[in-house]
């Protein structure tokens, strides 16, 4: 995905992890679980299937998903400042 695309919404904060569940990227998306799986596949994505669950690692996210990366970014950031205030 280029950056010059644009998503019809903004991507929610999430934490850092190494993995997410396909439901957890939907709901920071404000999309559709199926949605979001047609679009992981159109970008090729390369997603993992544990059980019943679809899991994408950080790393594909920061190649090929920029909007779930820099909202990584964004929460990890504001993590660290107000961590750091404590």
């Amino acid at each position: 995905m280029r950056r010059s695309e644009r998503w019809r919404a903004p991507v929610a904060a999430l934490p850092l992890q190494a993995l997410y569940t396909v439901p957890e990227l939907a709901r920071a998306a404000s999309l559709s679980r199926g949605r979001l799986l047609r679009l992981f596949e159109k970008l090729g994505i390369c997603m993992m299937k544990s059980g019943t669950f679809w899991l994408v690692p950080l790393s594909e996210l920061e190649k090929k998903a920029w909007p779930f990366w820099e909202s990584v970014q964004a929460a990890e950031m504001l993590r660290r400042r107000h961590g750091g205030e404590e």
